[in-house]
């Protein structure tokens, strides 16, 4: 199973990966980790996306496209993968497209998780980060806690630059105008299935099962 999991800050797209990777038996495939993991294994591609970044730059699409390219032809991605921050924009799309399209990647289905803006920016300014181990936490999850769960790390929790609330608003809007025109250009060319992300997080994982497991409501 080939999926692609989509949707604005804050919509739950990591947690939901997560989970369907567990489920599902098929790896998480986050940009973010991949990047991490090919900085610290000191590959060619890895030292090259840790240039860009570390100069303030983005990570151009040649290297993204390449990075995913050479994890998606691992032996943990033959039965499936859940790519999860790629593509961002029309560009990146396209070069997916052509990605899978090389490596004879078919059957992709796209997650649109949506929610409304209140309650996107209602859990991006609770969420609290782990500096040790970089792992996501909701506010009222660890308020009684003085070590990560995941890692054991001491006083480690932080509220990140990125989940400020005027910071949140100008990722809303980068979204509207750069990604969100990536579903129209999968429309046609991937199934899209449409969920629903107001739930609780049980609810919501369910509800993705349900779908791509018994084609409830698939779209084109």
């Amino acid at each position: 199973m080939h999926l692609i999991i989509f949707g604005p800050p804050g919509v739950g797209k990591g947690t939901q990966a997560k989970l369907l990777s567990q489920r599902l038996y098929i790896p998480h495939i986050s940009t973010g980790d991949i990047l991490r993991e090919e900085a610290r294994k000191g590959s060619e591609l890895g030292l090259r996306a840790k240039q860009l970044i570390d100069g303030g730059n983005f990570v151009d699409d040649a290297t993204m496209v390449a990075i995913i390219r050479e994890t998606l032809l691992q032996e943990r991605c033959k039965n499936g993968f859940i790519l999860d921050g790629f593509p961002r924009t029309i560009e990146q799309a396209e070069r997916l497209h052509e990605l899978f399209t090389e490596l004879k990647i078919m059957g992709v289905v796209l997650l649109n998780l949506s929610a409304s803006e209140n309650t996107l920016v209602h859990r991006l300014t609770h969420r609290r980060s782990c500096k040790s181990c970089h792992e996501l936490f909701i506010l009222d999850d660890i308020a009684h806690l003085t070590a990560c769960p995941k890692c054991g790390a001491e006083n480690s929790f932080y509220h990140r630059a990125d989940d400020k609330e005027a910071v949140i608003i100008k990722r809303f809007g980068i979204f509207e105008e750069t990604t969100k025109p990536v579903l129209e250009f999968y429309r046609g060319k991937k199934h899209i299935i449409n969920i629903d992300s107001e739930p609780s997080i049980e609810d919501i994982n369910q509800d993705i099962l349900s779908h791509i497991l018994y084609g409830v409501n698939a779209t084109l």
